[in-house]
């Protein structure tokens, strides 16, 4: 209820009415989080009449002390997402892109658990994961994309940190996957390029030619698309 006020004076009603307060809220869990560590749910606010606004709840609820390198990993990626949300988002979306609106931001460090509350507007769609695939799509999703790597091209590492934002490769890079590497089969092509990762990653890192943003989970989803169309031929 009180992230939801706080959420009041950004959000209208489709008749441009401003909602002044919240009393009924309808509260729908859309799922948890990496690990346990909180969820995400979906608010509708009663508003004027028949309209009703809607907004995303993000609450993390990390440990102050995780257990292995996965979990901090995770830990520190939604620090990461509370950056963005606070220091990049409104630029993107005053260059026409279609992201959630960030309403609130709050960071409270406790002794046991470090919470984040994100809220966000709500945004229709179908998912990744029943797209059209029509070439109208396909080209709203190069436009999408094109933006979003223009808006920080060829940023520095100091930019980047001074916005909070991962300085090298998103959220998938070696140094953060120490785990993975060493469970990669020893033999055949895997094992060659599980012994040859580390000099590829030297080799990558200081030569990095155009820098800029990326969404790692949209690239993640669209090569697990990929797969997924490759097992069903």
């Amino acid at each position: 209820m009180r992230v939801a006020r706080l959420c009041l004076p950004q959000l209208k009603t489709d008749s441009n009415i401003i909602i002044h307060d919240v009393y009924d809220l309808e509260i729908h869990t859309v799922c948890s989080l990496w690990s346990g560590m909180g969820h995400i749910y979906r608010i509708k606010l009663p508003g004027a009449g028949d309209q009703n606004q809607q907004i995303i709840i993000k609450h993390v609820a990390a440990p102050r002390k995780t257990k292995s390198v996965g979990d901090q990993r995770k830990a520190d990626n939604y620090q990461v997402e509370a950056n963005f949300y606070e220091n990049v988002a409104q630029k993107l979306i005053e260059l026409g892109l279609n992201i959630p609106m960030p309403l609130v931001v709050e960071r409270d460090a406790g002794k046991s658990k470090s919470e984040i509350v994100i809220a966000m507007s709500y945004i229709e769609g179908n998912g990744m994961g029943r797209s059209t695939d029509s070439d109208e799509h396909l080209k709203a999703v190069l436009r999408w994309l094109a933006t979003l790597h223009a808006s920080h091209w060829d940023m520095s590492d100091h930019e980047a940190q001074e916005l909070g934002l991962q300085r090298t490769a998103s959220y998938w890079h070696l140094d953060t996957r120490p785990e993975e590497h060493m469970s990669m089969p020893n033999k055949g092509w895997e094992g060659r390029i599980k012994l040859s990762a580390r000099a590829i990653d030297q080799r990558l890192k200081p030569q990095a030619r155009y820098t800029t943003v990326y969404h790692s989970w949209l690239m993640a989803r669209i090569s697990n698309r990929q797969k997924t169309r490759r097992n069903l031929k």
